[in-house]
């Protein structure tokens, strides 16, 4: 079964992704995230309405982000329908996409 929070995002934008990306860093922090620098711009990874970006956590990993450039209402909201956010290949809904942000070996994922 295909989650459809996968589905392409409607009117996305880069601006309203960055803004995305910069509450989901906070929130993945607050639950233990420690980055290695500011994240990346990763615009090949672009597609769907969600942009890319690389998160380079403490000990070398990277984690690769495919923020949606919609409303973060359509991402927070509990509904089946909410746009997911992807997690290197995965596709999560914004609860469960912080805490996948997060490596639990951070010198074992993505380098």
């Amino acid at each position: 079964m295909v989650n459809p929070g996968s589905r392409p995002v409607d009117d996305a934008t880069e601006e309203q992704a960055t803004r995305n990306l910069a509450l989901f860093v906070e929130e993945a922090t607050d639950r233990g995230l420690h980055l290695a620098g500011d994240p990346q711009r990763d615009p090949e990874a672009d597609a769907g309405g969600r942009y890319g970006w690389i998160l380079t956590v403490e000990g070398g990993a990277r984690v690769r982000i495919g923020m949606p450039g919609a409303e973060l209402e359509q991402l927070r909201h509990l509904g089946a329908t909410a746009y997911c956010v992807r997690v290197d290949d995965g596709n999560w809904w914004w609860n469960d996409a912080v805490g996948m942000a997060i490596p639990l070996d951070p010198g074992a994922r993505g380098r």
